[in-house]
């Protein structure tokens, strides 16, 4: 049986940093969508309103393009490696190039979104602690209760708007996490530090480790060198650092 696992992910540049919070909020969208209860599309539409709060304050669709176009810079040569997959290579290629163009054909990608008057009034109310109750919102309160089908299916409408961000994104993330392969290490007396090479550089860090043990890593670290310190936790008390030898398995992510 496959011991079940955990996975850390530390960041090491903001555009990353970016990618990773809407990838959480499209998983959180997505989960929650498919649900029937009005709980449920609640939940779904709350996240997908975060969304939009973060493109607001962040030109992530550009930042995506120019991580794709960095991706081709450097695929692109391998076409004359006669040791590469060039069936697979040339699928990846394709699919970069198909997001960036998707994502050029569309100038803004939330504008329909922030025009829309209902998502509008909720987005104005999530900023105060249980802001959306009936009697804030009773147009909310109604199409919560509309049936199903049709909640699910405007959510779907409003979420189609943001697909190509979406698929760019997870393209880009995707490439990065396969980008580099993982080595099992050991934290000495709970520490470890590595530094890095210069050229690529690392842009994620990636740390799995053996589910239920009840410890966690604090990750840090930069485009030189990281850090990782494990400590452990007991229900309310404050967490403390581990002084233990503890093995794990660290991917570098540089591309």
């Amino acid at each position: 049986m496959k011991t079940q696992s955990l996975t850390y992910e530390q960041p090491l540049n903001e555009r990353i940093r970016g990618f990773l919070r809407i990838e959480q909020l499209f998983a959180q969208t997505g989960y929650y969508a498919v649900g029937e209860h009005h709980w449920d599309t609640r939940q779904a539409l709350t996240a997908f309103l975060e969304i939009i709060n973060l493109l607001e304050r962040s030109d992530l669709k550009n930042e995506a393009a120019k991580e794709l176009e960095r991706h081709l810079e450097i695929l692109r040569p391998l076409a004359k490696n006669g040791n590469i997959d060039q069936h697979t290579l040339d699928k990846i290629l394709n699919d970069i190039e198909d997001s960036i163009l998707d994502l050029q054909q569309t100038p803004r990608l939330s504008q329909p979104l922030l025009d829309n008057p209902f998502l509008s009034s909720v987005r104005q109310r999530l900023t105060t602690p249980a802001g959306t109750c009936s009697f804030d919102l009773p147009a909310f309160h109604a199409w919560l209760h509309l049936p199903h089908i049709h909640r699910q299916v405007q959510l779907k409408n409003w979420l189609d708007h943001l697909r190509p961000l979406e698929k760019g994104i997870q393209l880009s993330l995707d490439l990065l996490r396969k980008s580099s392969l993982s080595e099992n290490v050991t934290a000495i007396e709970g520490r470890f530090e590595k530094n890095f090479n210069p050229s690529p550089v690392c842009q994620l860090i990636r740390l799995e480790l053996p589910a239920h043990t009840g410890y966690f890593p604090e990750i840090s670290g930069s485009k030189y060198c990281m850090h990782v310190r494990f400590m452990c936790t007991i229900e309310e008390q404050k967490p403390t650092a581990v002084k233990e030898d503890i093995p794990f398995r660290l991917t570098c992510c540089a591309f």
